[in-house]
């Protein structure tokens, strides 16, 4: 990938031999390449070969980058909040899974907490939202 996006905050002519001075860079980590990179270049090879965006990296990096407010939408952050909405979806059914596993368990084993599925639920939902899978068990 090659270039680099600009917005246009004053119409006006552009001429050969005129410079652009970049007066702010708010996110330098959010480059070009690291999304390219990103995105495009560490999943699958099936993936790599249609152009099919993927995501392999930390999910905490993933909705850091989906809430840039200068991400544009098409293609990147369209693509990006996709992602992000089907590895969400995955990780709450994970925790769900899990927490399922763990009751069935407890159960077998005679030990249960006595508190209804909407507090189960509510506590997978939590854990999903700050991904720690790990307290639903801490709770009990």
């Amino acid at each position: 990938l090659a270039g680099w996006f600009c917005r246009v905050l004053v119409a006006g002519e552009l001429k050969d031999g005129m410079k652009f001075t970049r007066t702010s860079h708010p996110h330098p980590k959010w480059t070009l390449t690291f999304l390219s990179k990103a995105l495009y270049a560490e999943g699958n090879k099936i993936a790599y070969n249609l152009s099919k965006p993927t995501w392999e990296r930390e999910i905490e990096l993933l909705r850091e980058l989906c809430s840039l407010p200068q991400l544009g939408e098409y293609e990147w952050g369209w693509e990006a909040n996709e992602i992000l909405k089907n590895k969400e979806k995955q990780l709450k059914k994970s925790i769900q899974a899990e927490i399922e596993q763990d009751k069935n368990i407890q159960e077998e084993q005679g030990i249960f907490c006595g508190c209804s599925d909407d507090v189960l639920n509510m506590v997978g939902a939590f854990a999903c939202v700050s991904g720690l899978s790990a307290l639903y068990s801490y709770f009990m």
